[in-house]
């Protein structure tokens, strides 16, 4: 679930729009979705249902649909914080991108990865690491979360 390939730090982006856009390109690209308007239409419905704005200068877009070809964590920590949504009391600078595809066990994925990540994120040391980490440094503290979900059976 956690891929190098979408793991994104010191992204140049100070507007949601454009950083969901390079997203959907991205997973498109490295066949993570089948139709992106499906999978963007998923993010925007959920925006509206509630923002994925969590505090402590994070966001967590995330959607459940068919055009998920199999599931996905993206990662973006963005050079300069921003307002994810125009209501937001603090601007945010850590993205997690959670896709998981419609199935049987997919409501129970969804749920398992959002717990994860929001317990590693309640950690001041876990969102400094997140911050001031390497590539590398970031991939191996997200790898935590994915064999936390995946019970080291990934890929």
């Amino acid at each position: 679930m956690i891929d190098e390939k979408l793991i994104f730090t010191e992204f140049e982006c100070m507007e949601k729009t454009s950083l969901l856009n390079f997203c959907y390109k991205q997973l498109k690209t490295l066949e993570y979705l089948s139709d992106i308007s499906e999978f963007e239409n998923e993010i925007k419905a959920r925006e509206e249902i509630m923002p994925t704005s969590v505090g402590f200068g994070v966001a967590i877009p995330h959607g459940r649909c068919k055009a998920v070809k199999r599931p996905f964590i993206v990662f973006i920590r963005t050079s300069q914080p921003f307002f994810w949504n125009k209501d937001d009391a603090e601007k945010s600078d850590l993205i997690f991108m959670i896709g998981v595809p419609e199935g049987d066990d997919a409501g129970n994925m969804h749920l398992r990865i959002l717990s994860s990540i929001s317990k590693k994120l309640m950690h001041d040391e876990f969102r400094t690491a997140l911050r001031n980490g390497t590539d590398k440094e970031v991939y191996q503290l997200l790898n935590e979360i994915d064999q936390t979900i995946t019970g080291g059976c990934n890929k």
